[in-house]
C-alpha cells in the first residue's frame, strides 16, 4: 500500500497532454447528465465503494439564455485550441449547463460544447449582423 503522504503532487500544468484534462472531463460530465435527462436512463458513478446507476431529474423544458441573446464574443480561452479571443460564437440553450454556470457553444471545431461562462460576454447583434453570421456557419 503507497503511504499518501510520500506520493508527489502531479506536474498537471506541466504536462501538455493534461492541461485541458480538467475541462475536457467537465463538459464529459455535464454532456452525460444532460443525455440521460433526455432519454431518462440513468449515469453509472462510482460511489461509496461501489458501481452504481443513478437516475437524474427529468429533463426541463430547454429555455433560451436570455430572450433575444443568441451570440457571446470570447474574452478567454484558457489555451482551449477551439477558441479564439476576440471572436464573437452561436450560444445553443442549454438549461443544465447555465446551472453549472457554463454555456453551449459552437466553437471551431463546429460542434457545440460547454465552457465557463466567465470565457464569454454576452451580446445583442443587430438583425443584419446576426443574418450575416447565420449565413457564414
Amino acid at each position: 500500500m503507497t503511504d499518501t503522504k510520500t506520493v508527489p503532487e502531479p506536474k498537471r500544468l506541466n504536462d501538455p497532454d493534461m492541461r485541458g484534462a480538467e475541462k475536457a472531463m467537465h463538459r464529459a460530465a455535464l454532456q452525460a447528465r444532460e443525455r440521460a435527462r433526455r432519454f431518462g436512463h440513468g449515469i453509472i458513478i462510482y460511489e461509496n465503494g461501489k458501481i452504481v446507476e443513478k437516475f437524474p431529474e427529468k429533463i426541463k423544458a430547454m429555455k433560451t439564455i436570455d430572450s433575444g441573446t443568441r451570440y457571446a464574443l470570447c474574452i478567454d480561452n484558457k489555451d482551449s485550441e477551439d477558441l479564439e479571443k476576440r471572436k464573437i460564437y452561436q450560444v445553443i440553450p442549454d438549461e443544465v449547463a447555465k446551472g453549472e454556470g457554463c454555456l453551449r457553444i459552437i466553437d471551431e471545431s463546429g460542434e457545440s460544447y460547454v465552457y465557463p461562462e466567465s470565457y464569454f460576454v454576452l451580446v445583442h447583434l443587430p438583425q443584419e449582423a446576426e443574418k450575416a453570421l447565420q449565413m457564414n456557419a
